[in-house]
């Protein structure tokens, strides 16, 4: 096996070294610059290599032990072993190389990294897989990068305060239950694979666990977003394949056993997904069941951001840091104006509607988030008017109508903005473009299409995943600014 001095280190948090007669560029996981490493080859591409670290012979410099036993293994707390400072300062590298070398933006107008305020115990959503164990039994964990197989989730230093004895429990009754566990492996290698990547016949019941924390809503908050209710709680949503009525009533046994034995659980969901994929979506709802006496939809929880409470249904998606988003919240509303604003893949609301605009339109794909986002509105006293379903179909649609905004605020996934999307932008050429992003790359590209008529302004990182190599910005486009 080879043995390699890191040289730099990837957006994706792993090692880089070039070498041989050609300068092969070879991605290492599990290495930091400076490490002198084993590695072993996993794959080999034409251009390049990647591989794992198979032993650390010599520790860099500035590394440090990480507190997480899990932290060799698992891979995804890549810069656990990195201090504070030199963790930000790689994140704040990241997206200046991005932005330099995708959006070919000379000296990019890159302003200092905002620190979490948590480092650890900050996630107050994990997504857990189920996974069974050299001896059968059922367990809860990560999946390795570039692997299917499970790290344990006990004692993770990024879950919520609380979190881990709900693992434990969660993993018990598993057991206890003898349900069967999805298998991974790529529906493409299946026989029985289906039409849309679905199987004639199922490969296990037990997909995911998720374990989200919040606070208990009560009727005050139902009408007033100043309203922040002190339980905090846990929820947790149950993906499965499609079961049998035998498997569905075992999960709905499971459920109300957990609601009885942990008082911190506020309410257990059960939601199946027939797609064979890994995704953490559910795409029919089963089972939503609360603590005895609830009176509001168990899948109900309040999250608290810039000091609003956000009403949120327990599977849909929310930022996981809440103190760093509510840092990255009032980045944003420092870039906007009071006037009007589409909110592009608005989620529930959050944070556009923070943001001290005028009437607000916003767009997202997700019917419940839009529900609730008209709910949050209301409860904010705000004139907002929101559309479920893909924003670049209702976008070229008839359902906006003329609407020409003059800001916009764009939250995408980690693809990015669709090309039609940015199509539209250009067209309507509003006078500024907020545009939050979970990936330096997809943000420089899209950065890179605007050019033909925006000028990038500002760009402020954010430290939203701590001990990982992910980063979230906050960048201001301006129509027609030249900067200096």
């Amino acid at each position: 096996m080879p043995i390699f001095t890191i040289d730099a280190l990837s957006m994706d948090g792993r090692g880089i070294v070039r070498h041989g007669e050609q300068g092969k560029t070879t991605f290492v996981s599990g290495a930091l610059p400076g490490d002198r490493v084993d590695v072993s080859i996993v794959r080999e591409h034409r251009g390049y290599c990647e591989a794992k670290t198979v032993a650390i012979l010599e520790k860099a410099a500035n590394t440090i032990e990480p507190p997480c036993p899990h932290a060799h293994i698992c891979g995804g707390c890549a810069l656990m072993r990195l201090p504070k400072e030199a963790q930000l300062a790689a994140k704040e590298q990241f997206v200046l190389e991005a932005l330099s070398r995708i959006g070919r933006i000379a000296n990019p107008p890159l302003s200092p990294i905002l620190s979490s305020p948590e480092a650890l115990g900050y996630r107050n959503r994990a997504q857990l897989a189920f996974a069974r164990n050299e001896e059968g039994r059922i367990h809860l964990g990560m999946r390795m990068a570039q692997s299917h197989n499970v790290v344990p989730a006990r004692d993770c230093h990024l879950l919520a305060s609380g979190a881990d004895q709900i693992v434990r429990l969660v993993e018990e009754e598993a057991n206890r239950a003898n349900l069967t566990v999805y298998d991974p492996l790529p529906a493409e290698n299946s026989r029985n694979r289906g039409r849309r990547g679905r199987a004639d016949t199922p490969r296990g019941f037990l997909r995911f666990c998720q374990i989200r924390c919040g606070l208990v809503p009560d009727k005050t908050c139902l009408a007033r977003a100043d309203h922040l209710p002190g339980q905090r709680a846990f929820w947790l949503i149950f993906l499965t394949s499609p079961g049998s009525r035998q498997e569905r009533a075992a999960l709905a046994r499971m459920a109300s056993d957990i609601l009885l034995a942990c008082p911190e659980v506020h309410a257990v969901l059960h939601e199946e997904r027939a797609a064979m994929d890994m995704l953490v979506r559910g795409e029919k709802r089963i089972l939503a069941m609360a603590r005895p006496g609830f009176p509001l939809d168990p899948a109900l929880m309040l999250m608290p951001l810039c000091n609003t409470g956000f009403l949120v249904d327990a599977a849909d998606f929310f930022q996981v840091n809440g103190q760093a988003a509510s840092l990255l919240a009032q980045q944003a509303a420092a870039l906007a104006s009071k006037e009007p604003l589409l909110d592009l893949y608005c989620g529930v609301g959050a944070p556009g509607l923070l943001l001290g605009a005028g009437e607000t339109v916003g767009i997202e794909f997700s019917p419940s988030s839009i529900a609730l986002a008209r709910k949050n509105a209301t409860r904010l006293g705000l004139k907002a008017a929101y559309h479920a379903g893909d924003a670049a179909r209702i976008l070229q649609g008839r359902a906006l109508g003329n609407l020409a905004p003059s800001q916009v605020l764009c939250d995408p996934p980690r693809a990015g903005l669709d090309s039609k999307v940015t199509a539209w932008l250009l067209e309507k050429m509003p006078e500024r473009i907020i545009y939050i992003s979970c990936n330096p790359a997809t943000l420089a590209r899209d950065t890179l299409a605007l050019q033909k008529s925006y000028t990038l302004v500002q760009t402020t990182p954010v430290d939203m995943f701590p001990q990982t190599p992910h980063v979230e910005t906050v960048s201001l486009l301006a129509l027609g600014h030249t900067r200096g």
